[in-house]
């Protein structure tokens, strides 16, 4: 599908996304009998073969401890470890391989961040910019820095339409999604109006029926969406509302799939008689 954006165009070449499935081998499973439609890749997304598969090898042929042992084991290991380091070096064009640090998560990366970089440089009297769109894991570290270190927290409020960078593939899904979304009754939509403003996430909330009901009926239906306050709580008191729910995209997803949330819409109103 075609979509319209303000602003310069930028060309790139249409993802087969039928290809790509192909690589994930949890997309062909069914959910009670329907086929799995899984919207919930902010929070974790799938992964494809080729990762399943190397780490399988690991696991199966020289498990061991990286950087510490002699044998071949953890030789094999730990080549395999620098060589990944060395193929993230050059995706992101970084000067050194050794700027490149592996973590768990991106929770322990804001962590490490400001408990290392900001415990040194951090100081009494200094001011932490931060908004109120911020998941905890980027909030409450600094929340608790500044209280070690005796800093300010200044918590920047957002209006009603808000900032964010694009994202193709997803963004066309949610450009198709947004206009099905607002032609159903009693379904409000949050974020900005404006495409160029979004990424490939749509928050909404269904009149009369709470998040935790309608993932739950979803799920009925194979439709795998995050309902909650999405650990950003200060964002939730913003909008005035105790939880949402969320169908967050990723380059598998699928209009078809998009349909399929639309109709999990209509049979959670069916269910609560809405």
């Amino acid at each position: 599908m075609a979509v319209t954006l303000k602003g310069p165009t930028v060309k790139s070449a249409p993802l087969d996304v039928a290809r790509i499935r192909k690589d994930f081998p949890i997309l062909a499973q069914t959910v009670r009998g329907k086929p799995l439609v899984y919207l919930d890749n902010a929070a974790t997304s799938q992964k494809p073969r080729q990762v399943i598969d190397a780490m399988s090898q690991v696991f199966e042929e020289h498990n061991a401890n990286i950087h510490r042992g002699v044998y071949e084991f953890s030789e094999r290991t730990t080549a395999l470890f620098e060589e990944a380091r060395a193929k993230v070096a050059r995706f992101i064009n970084a000067p050194s391989e050794r700027e490149i640090i592996f973590v768990r998560n991106a929770t322990e990366a804001l962590n490490l961040v400001a408990y290392a970089w900001g415990r040194d440089n951090i100081k009494r009297g200094d001011r932490i910019v931060t908004t109120v769109l911020e998941h905890h894991s980027d909030f409450v570290p600094w929340q608790q820095l500044a209280t070690e270190v005796g800093a300010e927290i200044a918590v920047v409020d957002i209006d009603d339409v808000g900032v964010a960078k694009i994202h193709a593939h997803e963004l066309s899904l949610v450009a198709y999604l947004l206009p099905r979304l607002q032609e159903i009754p009693g379904v409000t939509v949050y974020g900005p109006k404006d495409l160029e403003s979004r990424v490939g996430v749509v928050s909404f909330n269904i009149e009369g029926i709470h998040p935790h009901d309608v993932a739950t009926i979803f799920d009925r239906e194979g439709v795998c969406v995050r309902a909650g306050h999405h650990c950003n709580q200060p964002l939730m008191t913003r909008l005035g509302v105790p939880a949402t729910t969320r169908a967050s995209m990723y380059l598998y997803n699928t209009t078809d799939e998009m349909d399929a949330l639309v109709g999990a819409i209509h049979t959670a109103k069916k269910v609560f008689g809405i």
